[in-house]
C-alpha cells in the first residue's frame, strides 16, 4: 500500500514538474525571441562595433547574477528544512535589493567595471561605449540578482506558475518596447541598451511594493530574528560555487572582448542564443523537481533523484537535438540572415554549439542535481579544474578560431570536470 502512495506521489511529482516545465519553456522561448529581437534591430541600427558592445552587456549577465551572493539555494535549502520563516525571506529580500541599488550607483559612477570588461585596444570601444556599458550593467545587475532570488522563492512557496508569467511579462515588454523603439528617430547605444534593461527591472517593482506591504503586515506577528552569521556562512559556500561557475559561463564573452573582433563576437552569441532555448528546456525541469530535495541527509529521495537525473538528460539531449535541426533549416534557407543582419553564421560554428551543448546537458544535470545536495567541496574542485582547462585554451584557441575556439574550449573544460564530480547511482 505505501508503495503504491510513494509511486503515485512520484507520478504525481514528475506530472507537476513537466507542467511547470512546459511553462517554464513557453516563457523562457518568449524570452529568448526577445533576444534575437532585440539583436536584429541592434544590428539594424547599430555599427557591428557598437552592437558588440550591446551584445557583451547581455553575454555578462551570468557575472552580473553574481550579486545575488548565494541567496537564493540558501533560502530554498532553510525554507525546505524550516529553519526560515516566510517573512525572514521577504526581510532578506528588501536588504539585498537595498544593497544592490547601492553596488549599482557605484558600477555607474566608476568605470572599473567596463575597463576590466571591454577591451579598448583590440575592439576599440569608446569611453562613451564604456559610460553606456556601465550603465547597463548597473540595471542587470539590480534586475537579474532580484530575479533570480524572487523566481527561486515563488517557486518553493509553490507560485511556480506566477514566476512564469512574471517572466513572459517582462519578455512581452522588452519586444513591445523595441518595436517602438524601432519606429522612433532618437536611436543611441545608451538608449538602446535602456530600452532593453529597464522593462526588466520595472516589472519587478509591483513585487517589492508587495513584499513593503507584506512585511508590515507581517511585522506585527512575532517572528525568530535572523541569524546572520549562519545565513551568511551559508550564503557564502553558495556564492563561491556560483561565482565560480559563472566566472566559466561569463569567461567566454570575456575572451571574446579581449582576442575577436566585433562579427565574431555577434557570430558567437547568435549561435548560442539559439541554443539557449535546449538549455532552458532541462533546466526549468530540475529546478522544478529537486525545490524539495534540500541536503544529503534527505538519503529516501536516492531513487526519485536518479530519475529526475535520466529524465533531465532525455529532455535536454533531444532539445539539443531539435535546436541544431532548426539551426541547419535557417542556414540552409538563409533566413538567419534576418536576425544577424547578414553577418556570417558558419554550419562549423553551428556543429560545435551542437556538440557542447550535448556535453552541458550531462554535466549541467549533475552539477544542479549536487548543488541541492549541497556538496561544495565537490562542486568547487569541479568548477576548479573547469575554469583552470578554459583559461589555459582560450586566449590560444580565441585568437586562431574566434567564436569556434570558445566552444572547443568549453567543451573540453566541462568534459575535464567531469571525474570530480560525484555520482548520482541508481539504488
Amino acid at each position: 500500500m505505501l508503495k503504491k502512495i510513494y509511486q503515485s506521489r512520484i507520478n504525481k511529482d514528475d506530472e507537476n514538474a513537466l507542467k511547470f516545465m512546459l511553462l517554464n519553456l513557453a516563457s523562457r522561448t518568449v524570452s529568448a525571441m526577445a533576444q534575437l529581437y532585440a539583436i536584429t534591430i541592434f544590428l539594424k541600427n547599430h555599427s557591428p562595433n557598437s552592437a558588440s558592445v550591446i551584445i557583451l552587456l547581455l553575454g555578462y549577465l551570468s557575472w552580473f547574477q553574481l550579486f545575488e551572493l548565494g541567496l537564493s539555494q540558501t533560502i530554498q535549502n532553510r525554507f525546505n528544512l524550516k529553519r526560515l520563516s516566510l517573512n525572514s525571506i521577504i526581510n532578506i529580500m528588501l536588504m539585498h535589493y537595498a544593497l544592490i541599488i547601492i553596488i549599482g550607483f557605484v558600477v555607474i559612477k566608476t568605470t572599473v567595471l567596463s575597463n576590466l570588461l571591454l577591451n579598448t585596444s583590440v575592439g576599440g570601444f569608446t569611453p562613451d561605449d564604456k559610460i553606456n556599458f556601465s550603465i547597463g550593467a548597473a540595471v542587470l545587475i539590480l534586475a537579474s540578482s532580484t530575479n533570480l532570488i524572487l523566481h527561486r522563492v515563488l517557486l518553493i512557496t509553490k507560485k511556480g506558475n506566477t514566476s512564469n508569467l512574471i517572466l513572459l511579462s517582462q519578455s512581452i515588454f522588452i519586444i513591445s518596447a523595441l518595436f517602438v523603439y524601432n519606429k522612433v528617430t532618437w536611436i543611441s547605444q545608451l538608449n538602446s541598451i535602456l530600452v532593453y534593461t529597464l522593462p526588466q527591472l520595472l516589472t519587478t517593482l509591483p513585487i517589492l511594493v508587495y513584499l513593503i506591504h507584506r512585511k508590515i503586515r507581517l511585522s506585527r506577528k512575532k517572528t525568530k530574528p535572523l541569524n546572520f552569521k549562519e545565513i551568511g556562512k551559508n550564503a557564502m559556500g553558495f556564492f563561491v560555487i556560483s561565482s565560480l561557475s559563472s566566472a566559466l559561463l561569463g569567461l567566454d564573452y570575456f575572451m571574446l572582448s579581449h582576442y575577436t573582433k566585433s562579427n565574431d563576437i555577434i557570430e558567437y552569441h547568435v549561435t548560442t542564443r539559439f541554443f539557449f532555448l535546449s538549455f532552458i528546456t532541462y533546466y526549468a525541469y530540475l529546478t522544478y523537481s529537486m525545490k524539495n530535495i534540500a541536503t544529503v541527509e534527505m538519503v529516501e529521495h536516492t531513487k526519485n533523484i536518479y530519475r529526475i537525473k535520466i529524465n533531465a538528460i532525455i529532455i535536454g539531449s533531444l532539445s539539443v537535438v531539435a535546436i541544431y535541426l532548426l539551426m541547419l533549416t535557417l542556414k540552409s534557407t538563409n533566413y538567419i540572415s534576418i536576425i544577424t543582419n547578414k553577418t556570417e553564421i558558419s554550419y562549423s560554428i553551428i556543429f560545435l554549439a551542437f556538440i557542447y551543448y550535448m556535453i552541458r546537458v550531462y554535466c549541467d544535470t549533475t552539477l544542479v542535481i549536487n548543488s541541492n545536495l549541497e556538496h561544495k567541496k565537490e562542486l568547487i574542485k569541479t568548477y576548479s579544474i573547469q575554469i583552470l582547462v578554459g583559461i589555459l585554451l582560450m586566449p590560444l584557441l580565441c585568437t586562431a578560431y574566434a567564436g569556434k575556439g570558445i566552444l572547443i574550449s568549453l567543451s573540453i573544460a566541462y568534459l575535464a570536470g567531469l571525474p570530480f564530480q560525484p555520482k548520482i547511482k541508481k539504488c
